[in-house]
């Protein structure tokens, strides 16, 4: 063995659970990522946040407290469906990881179910933990001096519209997947050829398979479909927001039911696009004339369900206020705004959403706070949202440190510097 090779060990063990030197060193190079100097305490630091964590999974399987397979299923899904993604697809995504993504999501199971049960945890302790306005007040006179400078913020409103795809496309693409279904009555593989040609990136890997499914969870007209077949039935080509699919029924149970199906995305031509962008022209010039105001044209025409309910504006996910730091405002709708004047309405942008698929927006820049200070006046809910979450963050130090004297707690001597277990049971919380 090459003396270079690092050897992966326990380093630590919480009531049943393990934590690998791996994982501390990863912690650690993520803080050196993210701009940290190097610091042996550092990785004190990280073996901590894993011990910690560790004890809340302890604290949580005493409670019975358990993901869903299903939750586990979409979030990784909706995980690999972001690598590939950010790949550039599936064959890149390979080469770069030397492992495919089915692989790659059986590789990442366990560590995203210890995840979602670690948010549950936490959320059980602390989702009925709120703050006065007193509690408010006395938070940001004890800790004005700590908090930081709060980031210039924007309001920012979009009007989205998707091209309306032309007959002679829509067609040509249920003609393929008549053809595509054909291949399978004559017995080829369902699995295979959704592998083949499916461009739901998150299923083609497992062939297809969308897994159980509750009434209601995906869109009407797949949900539709799919209840319409027999067990094994192969539907004809149908239509939904993300394109034409053909859909197999695979078992049912109740209102819960299973399928997999192969997806044809719709792709707008030139006309398409130069139809959409002339009808979001139209809809820019009434606002400039004051004939209809942006908030109304976003809510009766937008197709984007994120903002068209808030009238166009992006909202800041923390606290819902229209205010958004420009640090967590989507980088394409910053770069525009960057350009624009506060009042302004840009003219029709073509860009890509997530999903794929082509769409044009106008975007409304409304306002601009510079960064500064925080102020009871005029920040009052940003500093309530601090305060609470301070108080979230005793609550749940408070449970560690009850926990610490019912589990067992080994440290491996090379890290006895870090004196966790000492740390946690001498803390007080405020």
């Amino acid at each position: 063995m090459s003396q270079n090779t690092l050897v992966d060990k326990i380093i630590a063990k919480v009531d049943k659970y393990i934590i690998l030197k791996s994982e501390v060193e990863f912690g650690y190079q993520q803080l050196l990522n993210s701009g940290a100097s190097p610091d042996n305490t550092k990785k004190c630091d990280v073996l901590e946040r894993l011990v910690m964590n560790k004890m809340l999974l302890a604290k949580a399987a005493i409670d019975s407290i358990e993901v869903e397979s299903s939750i586990v299923d979409g979030e990784l899904n909706r995980r690999m469906k972001y690598f590939i993604t950010q790949a550039g697809g599936e064959a890149k995504l390979k080469a770069h990881l030397g492992k495919s993504a089915n692989e790659l999501k059986v590789e990442l199971r366990d560590q995203v179910k210890e995840q979602l049960t670690l948010q549950r945890a936490q959320l059980d302790i602390t989702e009925r933990i709120t703050v006065t306005p007193t509690e408010v007040k006395a938070f940001f006179e004890r800790s004005k001096d700590s908090i930081p400078l709060l980031p210039s913020e924007v309001e920012v409103a979009q009007v989205v519209l998707y091209p309306k795809i032309n007959k002679e496309v829509k067609n040509n693409t249920k003609k393929k997947l008549f053809a595509i279904r054909e291949r399978i009555i004559r017995g080829e593989k369902f699995e295979k050829l959704a592998k083949e040609y499916s461009e739901d990136l998150a299923s083609r890997v497992q062939g297809g398979l969308l897994g159980w499914s509750n009434r209601g969870e995906l869109v009407p007209e797949y949900e539709a479909t799919a209840l319409n077949l027999a067990i094994n039935e192969i539907s004809d080509p149908v239509e939904t927001e993300y394109g034409i699919h053909i859909i197999q029924l695979l078992d049912r149970r109740g209102n819960k039911f299973k399928s997999r199906h192969i997806l044809l995305r719709l792709r707008s031509d030139d006309l398409d696009i130069a139809n959409t962008a002339y009808t979001l022209d139209s809809l820019r010039s009434l606002i400039l004339l004051d004939s209809l105001s942006f908030e109304n044209v976003a809510r009766a025409y937008s197709e984007d369900n994120l903002t068209k309910g808030n009238g166009g504006f992006f909202r800041d996910p923390n606290t819902s206020s229209s205010l958004i730091p420009t640090d967590i405002l989507d980088p394409d709708v910053f770069f525009i705004v960057d350009t624009m004047q506060v009042g302004r309405i840009s003219a029709p942008l073509e860009f890509r959403a997530e999903d794929g698929r082509k769409a044009l927006r106008m975007v409304y820049y409304k306002s601009f706070q510079e960064a500064h200070l925080p102020s009871l006046k005029i920040d009052f809910q940003k500093i309530a949202r601090f305060a609470l979450e301070r108080k979230k963050n005793v609550a749940i130090f408070g449970v560690i440190r009850e926990m610490a004297d019912k589990l067992y707690i080994s440290i491996d001597p090379e890290y006895k510097q870090c004196t966790i277990s000492q740390k946690i049971r001498s803390y007080k919380p405020e």
